[in-house]
């Protein structure tokens, strides 16, 4: 916003009626990016009943590491509930698993060749259970993945034969504030060779695939997967798995490496080792449960209920593609993200403020900062006059981000306004917004006001480089 030298004397006359629009909800990244090191999935407490036609399980996690809170007791924000039963011709199974306050319900049953799943759940904002997608950080296609959301599935699996079975089903994801996904997948299983394709539509449109396949002998699996989106990002990965006997535990390796171009550190390569083993003695280790011996007629049930985890882990497995491959918000998808905000607010008034000076009109809108700790520009632009651009900076940040800044140029040279500096009003604009302020001037050069500390800096090339360092002027 410009300010006019000549009207200095009509300050005090003014009234300024201000229009407060609701601000955008703030959130903070709530999940890591992938997990490297020693991990335990081993359950303390279990009951445990079968009877002829029935299998009924409960079980609870602790925390491994029981150090943390000095209590040995089950962790029910952990806790799984199964049950298997036969009503000739069909077997029948529903569970309800709660993982750190993600729930996964699956209902289904096993019909001879016919294996039928409807799946559905909620999160917090990361899923619990990333099958298939190990390694890769959550945000590396956008920058919005962990809002919470809510899934609804169903899944069909034929066996053709002993050794060959095909499966397909579909999942919509629905978050707040965001398009729905929705997520197709089909695929196949023979002789431990399993192979699926998967495509994630964001409304109407496809926002992304994804190809997984597996050949798993007995202790060892190798797996290969590849997952790219409508923004031209991709990844590719391999994994690695053994499970030995229950002394040694289990050991699992990923590398992946990608691209995506709309983010400043474009090239990921990812390590990941998980090692698990059993903790504790023997005494301690073993579960706590009453058990009836199983029958040959509940041999059934647990071969039939292995038939429908298969399916529920790949509605799971689509779960997290569909997250994986868009946040729900094509323009959180297709925005640049930057590693910091000087950085996004160079890069928009590079292109805007040209089109500032030819048209001699302010413009501005606002810059964002992203879950994953990257900063994009709001692809909202605002319009303004010769002398000045009004808008709320927290409103035109996409749901799901935090406004950090807002941004405005000062359009052409006009005599009797502060062209080259950022006026009372911008200071007063930044203020009332809690927000930072950058500006682009007449004759090409860039401010930056810092909130916090009250002060103003510009943008200079110190180093020859195409990256802007800010100077302090004061």
């Amino acid at each position: 916003m410009k300010y006019s030298r000549l009207s200095i004397w009509k300050a005090a006359s003014i009234i300024l009626i201000a229009v407060i629009l609701p601000t955008g909800p703030a959130a903070a990244f709530t999940g890591p990016e992938s997990i490297m090191g020693f991990t335990t999935s081993r359950t303390q407490h279990q009951y445990a009943n079968e009877t002829p036609g029935l299998r009924f399980v409960l079980s609870a996690s602790e925390d491994p590491f029981a150090f943390r809170n000095h209590i040995n007791e089950p962790n029910w924000r952990n806790t799984h509930l199964s049950m298997t039963w036969r009503t000739d011709p069909a077997i029948w199974h529903a569970s309800v698993r709660n993982r750190d306050g993600d729930v996964h319900t699956a209902l289904g049953g096993v019909m001879d060749r016919v294996t039928v799943l409807a799946h559905f759940g909620d999160s917090e904002g990361i899923l619990s259970e990333r099958e298939g997608i190990d390694g890769i950080s959550p945000n590396f296609f956008h920058g919005a993945v962990s809002t919470p959301f809510s899934y609804t599935g169903l899944a069909l699996d034929y066996r053709w034969s002993e050794s060959l079975a095909f499966n397909a089903g579909t999942l919509v994801i629905e978050s707040a504030g965001y398009a729905d996904r929705s997520v197709y997948f089909g695929g196949f299983d023979y002789k431990g060779f399993r192979g699926a394709l998967y495509a994630v539509m964001r409304g109407d449109e496809a926002a992304g695939y994804r190809i997984a396949a597996a050949y798993r002998w007995p202790s060892f699996e190798i797996g290969y997967q590849e997952m790219f989106s409508d923004t031209e990002a991709w990844w590719r990965e391999v994994g690695f798995s053994y499970s030995g006997i229950d002394t040694i535990g289990s050991l699992r390796l990923n590398i992946g490496t990608g691209q995506n171009n709309l983010y400043e550190e474009f090239s990921d390569t990812r390590v990941t080792l998980t090692y698990s083993i059993p903790l504790g003695s023997d005494k301690r280790g073993k579960h706590r449960e009453k058990q009836v011996r199983a029958t040959d007629e509940t041999e059934g049930l647990a071969v039939s209920e292995s038939r429908l985890s298969v399916l529920a882990k790949g509605g799971l497995s689509a779960a997290g593609t569909g997250l994986a491959l868009s946040s729900g918000n094509a323009v959180i998808d297709a925005a640049p993200r930057f590693r910091d905000q000087n950085a996004a607010a160079y890069d928009i008034l590079v292109r805007w403020n040209p089109v500032s000076i030819l048209n001699n009109r302010e413009y501005g809108s606002t810059i964002y900062r992203n879950r994953d700790g990257s900063y994009s520009a709001s692809y909202i632009v605002v319009k303004g006059t010769f002398k000045s651009v009004t808008f709320n900076p927290h409103s035109l940040a996409p749901n799901g981000t935090t406004a950090t800044a807002n941004w405005h140029t000062h359009g052409a040279d006009t005599p009797g306004y502060q062209n080259e500096g950022f006026s009372p009003a911008d200071i007063r604009f930044a203020n009332y917004y809690a927000v930072d302020g950058y500006l682009g001037t007449p004759l090409g050069r860039m401010f930056l006001y810092d909130f916090p500390t009250d002060k103003i800096y510009q943008f200079v090339d110190v180093t020859e480089n195409e990256f802007i360092l800010p100077t302090s002027i004061d």
